[in-house]
């Protein structure tokens, strides 16, 4: 990420207020699921201005990923520990697509899911949020 960019400004909601301050950690320890997730995943929709011809940006994953290759998806990944999650969409989606988020104007509702990360011959099941 550009050393220059600033971190985006939020629109009026609480929870998008706080999103730009609670950290990973924070939110996880926050979490009242059984069991806690072990880390935090987000995705971004980066919409285009033109309300005439709405549109979002997907990226395509790489042919070498492990995990769902050449597939399309929104640009994401996960939020650092001591990251928050408007800081973690800045910097997914430059690390993906080279663009600076300057605003972020809207969460979508969370969701949890498991997913299964192999590691050599083994795998092990994770849940993320």
């Amino acid at each position: 990420m550009p050393n220059s960019a600033p971190i985006p400004s939020v629109g009026d909601s609480a929870i998008l207020k706080l999103r730009a301050t609670q950290t990973a950690k924070d939110f996880i320890d926050s979490c009242q699921t059984d069991p806690k997730p072990h880390r935090v995943v987000i995705g971004a929709a980066v919409a285009g201005a033109d309300l005439v011809h709405p549109s979002v940006l997907i990226v395509q994953r790489s042919a070498e990923e492990r995990s769902y290759p050449n597939e399309w998806e929104i640009p994401g990944g996960h939020v650092d520990p001591g990251e928050t999650v408007v800081e973690a969409v800045q910097r997914e989606v430059f690390e993906e697509t080279a663009l600076d988020v300057t605003e972020v104007v809207s969460e979508f509702e969370g969701f949890h899911y498991w997913s299964t990360k192999y590691e050599g011959d083994e795998s092990n099941d994770k849940q993320d949020t």
